[in-house]
C-alpha cells in the first residue's frame, strides 16, 4: 500500500459592516481588527471544502 499527501482546504468567510469615510478606509479598519484579532473567523464561517492530490499540484513528487 503506498501513502499519499492530500491537502484538505476549508475556506471561512464572513461579512462585515463598518463605518468609514470611504472603501480604502473600511478596509483599514477591519484589516486592523482582523489582525488584531477582534474579528476570529470559525466553523459558523465555513464556505467550502476542497481536497487535491499534491499528486495533481506538483507530479509524483509528494508520493511517498
Amino acid at each position: 500500500m503506498e501513502i499519499f499527501e492530500i491537502r484538505v482546504k476549508e475556506i471561512l468567510s464572513r461579512i462585515v459592516e463598518i463605518e468609514a469615510e470611504n472603501e480604502e478606509h473600511a478596509l483599514d479598519l477591519v484589516k486592523k481588527k482582523y489582525y488584531g484579532e477582534n474579528i476570529v473567523l470559525d466553523y459558523s464561517d465555513f464556505e467550502n471544502v476542497d481536497f487535491k492530490s499534491l499528486i495533481d499540484e506538483q507530479g509524483d513528487k509528494h508520493k511517498k
